[in-house]
């Protein structure tokens, strides 16, 4: 029988005592465990309830799975999911795929750290720090057992994970409602500022110019009006640079295709090298057949791009978005070729996402951005119709701008399956 974290809501009390002592025992400054709390103000007839959460070392865990360099081992005499940082590249991809909120990104030393079970006190008999030092009891260690019902808790993400934790209360059946509150730290934590929106503008400089290489690769198989040649060559040169902007330690940017198994950021990486390889090879020898074999390897990419999101958003959550790889290259195939009815039919189609998800989106930023988006897409629309000239840069800047602007929301809209969204 596996053992793991017992969680009996009843008794927390919300002092963060479990957090701290995580903290103080292994010398971090992140916060390894969590206290998500409703009704601070004893407002009645609810109940005062907390829940204290942090790596609870799945027996299916997506964070061991989804990492590119294989960072993530599980040691088998403790269970305890355990992360290397001299193979860890700093990706993040792991904060998107674990639904607990664990792993955190140390912006200093360039890597992953998280709640490691405390193996080392396990294996020298000892209970975990955050167990041993809770005062109410609500926080303990031991058997978890095999006939546990996640189903039963509407709140869990990813139930099929196998987490090694149990939860006790009154409402055990379904577990507590719980409102998740702003957190306040036990002990200051000295970081650096969060440089996500710049890794974020990094993936979509990436996505977006490996979706207009492609493109204009697959186009030029059907006209020899296509751009190609030194911009071609330019288009996944760049791309490939921009994306060594979200990794924190470049130096270890070989290993991201050390887990092509199961990682579908490694799958994404080596298709991506495989396709610059290809059309690096077809615009300097210009060998029969090898742009063919190129696009074909590009529509893979593509496909594998919009997997390495779905992968973090759960399975069956994914939704259809305006700026997914694959409906935007078509789009882009339609307007290269000058296909009127595809491009229309594919336009409609990313309008209404569009309108979708400005409806969803009501700040005044954003919904300027998407308007914006929207009008250079339907200005673009008419030019087609009209059977105007498609080719002159003007519109052809109009419409890779919104396209421009179509990745950025993608990127904005983006949710993992996380827990702090789940709590209702």
């Amino acid at each position: 029988m596996r053992k793991g974290f017992i969680f009996n809501y009843e008794f927390c009390v919300g002092c963060k005592a479990c957090s701290a002592a995580c903290m103080l025992e292994n010398g971090w400054n992140f916060r390894a465990r969590n206290i998500y709390s409703s009704n601070k103000g004893c407002y009645t007839p609810d109940p005062v309830i907390n829940l204290s959460m942090a790596c609870n070392h799945c027996d299916d865990p997506p964070c061991l799975i989804g990492c590119p360099s294989v960072a993530y081992s599980k040691d088998h005499n403790t269970g305890a999911i355990l992360i290397d940082p001299q193979k860890c590249l700093g990706c993040g991809y792991c904060t998107w795929n674990c639904p607990f909120d664990s792993p955190r990104l140390n912006e200093e030393k360039g890597i992953i750290e998280k709640c490691h079970f405390c193996f080392n006190r396990l294996e020298d008999g000892y209970e975990p720090s955050c167990t041993s030092s809770c005062p109410t009891g609500a926080l303990t260690y031991g058997e978890i057992p095999e006939t546990i019902r996640y189903s039963n808790y509407l709140w869990m993400p990813q139930k099929e994970m196998r987490p090694s934790m149990q939860i006790k209360g009154s409402d055990e059946y379904y577990g507590p409602v719980i409102v998740p509150e702003k957190q306040v730290d036990v002990i200051p934590i000295m970081e650096k500022p969060d440089s996500s929106e710049s890794r974020k503008w990094s993936l979509v400089g990436f996505t977006f110019l490996t979706t207009l290489s492609v493109a204009i690769n697959t186009s030029a198989i059907f006209t020899e009006k296509i751009i190609n040649g030194s911009f071609t060559i330019a288009l996944v040169v760049v791309a490939g640079i921009l994306s060594l902007f979200h990794l924190r330690s470049v130096s270890k940017a070989w290993r991201a295709v050390s887990n092509l198994i199961s990682s579908p950021l490694s799958r994404e990486i080596a298709l991506f090298i495989i396709y610059a390889f290809l059309v690096i090879l077809n615009q300097i020898i210009e060998i029969p057949c090898c742009g063919i074999i190129a696009a074909v390897a590009g529509i893979f990419l593509v496909l594998m791009i919009d997997s390495v999101y779905s992968f973090s958003t759960g399975k069956g959550a994914f939704s259809l978005h305006s700026g997914q790889a694959l409906l935007t290259v078509m789009l882009m195939i339609s307007f290269l070729l000058n296909a009127a009815i595809p491009f229309i039919f594919l336009a409609l189609i990313k309008m209404v996402l569009t309108i979708r998800q400005m409806s969803v989106r009501i700040q005044i930023d954003s919904f300027v951005f998407r308007f914006l988006r929207l009008a250079l897409l339907f200005i673009t629309a008419m030019v087609v119709v009209s059977g105007m000239d498609s080719d002159s840069s003007g519109i052809l800047l109009a419409f890779l701008t919104g396209e421009l602007f179509d990745r950025k929301s993608f990127y904005d809209d983006f949710r993992p399956m996380n827990i702090k969204n789940s709590l209702i």
